[in-house]
């Protein structure tokens, strides 16, 4: 059976566009109005087949999202600490070993660097590169812990990013933005949070 995704959709548009004009012109050449109405109508469907096709390819290129790591909490031995974070990286869909860092802080926090591509990059299957450079630990802002040390591990290197291919690679033509990025939550023992990059920036969402 025929998946009709995006693909399919648009090739059998355009199959069926090409047959619906080829029989369109024989029955115009043999003055059959009525078949050529019918062969009208079949290239206007497939007309509209490709351009539904072409649209949710782009809606789903647009949307698209990868699961870059998965992060657990898990209640601190150390007194000197709040929690651990279990951090585990997710390289094109398979898992690397997991790293074990202690944080201060009731939240924490994900950060790295994007690189967004224009909009026709992203359709032709390019996706946005990231890199996550640090894990720290945090506490909300309306807390007087604030001022107490907070715990911050870096994973790469930033000052090559930051100082010399930000300013590179943002006057490159198909590059849309480059820019550091972060996200945070509050540290939950009892779940699995996946962080996902999107055309944007990181995106933490809770695992089922």
């Amino acid at each position: 059976m025929l998946c009709l995704n995006p693909s399919n959709l648009i090739l059998l548009g355009i199959c069926s566009f090409t047959i619906g004009i080829i029989l369109f012109i024989w029955a115009i050449r043999r003055g059959r109005l009525v078949s050529s109405l019918i062969w009208l109508a079949v290239i206007s469907l497939s007309a509209a087949m490709v351009f539904a096709g072409l649209f949710s390819k782009a809606f789903i290129k647009f949307n698209e999202e990868s699961l870059v790591a998965k992060i657990r909490c898990a209640v601190s031995k150390d007194r000197e600490y709040d929690f651990n974070l279990e951090y585990t990286p997710v390289v094109k869909g398979k898992i690397q070993p997991a790293a074990i860092f202690p944080m201060k802080g009731k939240e924490w926090m994900i950060s790295g660097d994007i690189i967004k591509w224009k909009p026709i990059l992203n359709l032709l299957g390019i996706r946005t590169y990231y890199r996550i450079t640090r894990l720290s630990g945090r506490y909300p802002s309306d807390e007087n812990h604030i001022a107490l040390s907070e715990t911050a591990y870096s994973l790469k290197d930033e000052t090559l990013m930051s100082n010399v291919l930000r300013k590179i690679l943002r006057v490159i033509p198909v590059v849309d933005a480059t820019y550091g990025t972060a996200a945070y939550t509050t540290c939950e023992f009892d779940k699995t949070f996946g962080i996902y990059v999107g055309r944007s920036g990181f995106i933490i969402r809770v695992e089922k």
